[in-house]
């Protein structure tokens, strides 16, 4: 059960590319962990509030209209200690402290990517670079699949290397490094996101959403890959319904 946990965790917290509307970097949120990236359909459009696809990667990215929310827990931590399923992540879903009291934030417009960075886009800058490679991919590593080791990486299969599924495997040092190599060559700034960037969209631009996409548990699976539908195992980006935005 735990290596299923700890697999599942790699889904949890997923990285979601951000073109920066301004055009100045700024700085995303910092993790050291391993783990999964989310990111990027035309060219970077010359007005504001078009969707568009990065060409070079063919990620798509869709256009947020800025706000201001509540940002925290917005459900009382009490209903959420008990689930009548098997939790997302590791823990039991119990709010931390840091997501209370909730407090008013405000965000401007952006760009975010529609699905999660997939194997073949994130391998285009890791082949191109040569370095930030998956910890599964490398030699050295304890999880390399390739040293007949891989643990939990191991037990994906063909999943873990799929063209379309979400790359898993790799820190916020590489997700960030990856956005910069996209900036340097597309000559616009990507970055990763701010907690505030991700929650105000992860909750159909602010609104007040238990999940991402609906509050009603009997349709979270249309919406989302859990460890009781997901078989231990990535999907193809896109095969769920996706959220408000």
């Amino acid at each position: 059960m735990k290596i299923l946990q700890r697999l599942i965790l790699s889904f949890c917290i997923l990285i979601i590319l951000v073109f920066n509307m301004a055009g100045s970097a700024a700085a995303g949120d910092e993790g050291g962990n391993k783990q999964g990236l989310r990111g990027t359909g035309k060219t970077i459009p010359a007005t504001r509030g078009a969707d568009f696809t990065e060409t070079n990667t063919e990620m798509e990215f869709i256009f947020v209209k800025g706000g201001c929310y509540q940002m925290g827990d917005t459900f009382e931590s009490s209903e959420n200690k008990v689930l009548p399923y098997r939790p997302i992540c590791p823990e039991d879903y119990v709010p931390a402290k840091d997501e209370e009291p909730l407090h008013e934030v405000c965000v401007s417009d952006f760009y975010l990517g529609k699905y999660e960075v997939t194997n073949r886009q994130y391998q285009q800058f890791a082949l191109k670079t040569g370095s930030h490679l998956p910890e599964w991919a490398e030699h050295e590593s304890n999880y390399s699949i390739y040293a007949g080791g891989g643990g939990y990486y191991a037990i994906m299969g063909d999943a873990l290397t799929a063209d379309d599924h979400p790359v898993v495997g790799i820190s916020w040092d590489d997700a960030a490094a990856f956005t910069e190599w996209l900036s340097v060559k597309t000559g616009r700034t990507f970055r990763l996101p701010t907690e505030a960037q991700w929650e105000f969209a992860a909750r159909d631009g602010g609104k007040n959403k238990k999940w991402a996409g609906t509050n009603d548990l009997s349709s979270l699976r249309e919406y989302a890959w859990l460890a009781d539908n997901a078989d231990g195992k990535t999907r193809a980006v896109g095969q769920k319904l996706p959220n408000g935005l």
